[in-house]
């Protein structure tokens, strides 16, 4: 356990010592992501709760809006966000890079190759979200769905980086290189992202925690706004918070995949 801490902690600091002097390129490039990502996805669902509210309206029929919205998401998730990440991730490996890069997912390669072998990544999580909703019923059959999903995503997690690295690789030929490359770094990949997401974990919880306890109180209207304006600069603080973890453990991974794939290519 403590070789693979060490592991970790090393992929970490060869990460932040890759970011030194390019932090800048790499927060804009991770805020135009992140911004691809959440606020189309916030209109889907804001649209999705009208359409249901105008069904309900009209027709008296009940059903959850997540019936209409979660389609929409998971679309725009697996069409765009996925191969934003992919411009995103060939940043943190190729030296010359610019802002425009975090781009290069659509520009570069095959476009629906892309989407292919990510939509097969992402299917590694399934087991996870089986178990959270399974959790509360049958924890103990449901714990083997963790593991299996585990050791997918860490099998899979160098399969964005490969498509960036080369963008005309098929799909399965990225997914068998992942599969065979992170051999030996399982628990190291694991690792790194326990130690990058922990703090954010921990915040998030706390944060939770907090917000509960104000909103189950009646407590006098200034203390009650002046809590509310801590809770705000914690909900800026823990985006942020995310935003730098993810920059860690990305460039973490960055710094794994590079030396998997020296190594994979020498057993080669």
């Amino acid at each position: 356990m403590n070789y693979i801490f060490s592991e970790a902690k090393n992929h970490i600091l060869q990460g932040r010592r890759y970011l030194r002097g390019r932090e800048e390129l790499v927060y804009t490039a991770i805020f135009i992501v992140v911004l691809v990502a959440v606020f189309p996805a916030l209109l889907m669902c804001l649209a999705s709760h009208t359409i249901v509210a105008f069904i309900k309206l009209m027709t008296n029929l009940t059903f959850k809006y997540t019936i209409v919205g979660l389609p929409f998401v998971v679309g725009y998730e697996a069409l765009i966000v996925n191969t934003m990440y992919v411009g995103l991730f060939s940043i943190y490996i190729k030296p010359d890079t610019k802002i425009k890069d975090v781009f290069s997912g659509f520009t570069k390669g095959n476009y629906f190759n892309k989407v292919i072998a990510l939509i097969v990544y992402e299917a590694a999580f399934i087991p996870m979200i089986l178990f959270v909703k399974l959790f509360n019923v049958i924890s103990m059959f449901a714990l083997p769905f963790v593991v299996v999903s585990v050791i997918c995503i860490c099998r899979l997690s160098l399969v964005s980086f490969i498509l960036a690295d080369d963008p005309t690789i098929p799909f399965y030929r990225a997914i068998q290189m992942s599969w065979e490359a992170t051999d030996g770094y399982k628990l190291t990949i694991f690792m790194i992202n326990l130690i990058c997401c922990l703090p954010v974990v921990i915040y998030t919880l706390i944060y939770s925690v907090f917000s509960e306890l104000l909103f189950d109180y009646d407590v006098n209207i200034f203390i009650h706004l002046f809590v509310m304006i801590g809770l705000m600069r914690s909900t800026y603080a823990l985006a942020l918070l995310r935003v730098m973890a993810r920059m860690f453990n990305d460039a973490a991974i960055a710094s794994v995949y590079k030396d998997a794939r020296n190594n994979y290519k020498e057993d080669r």
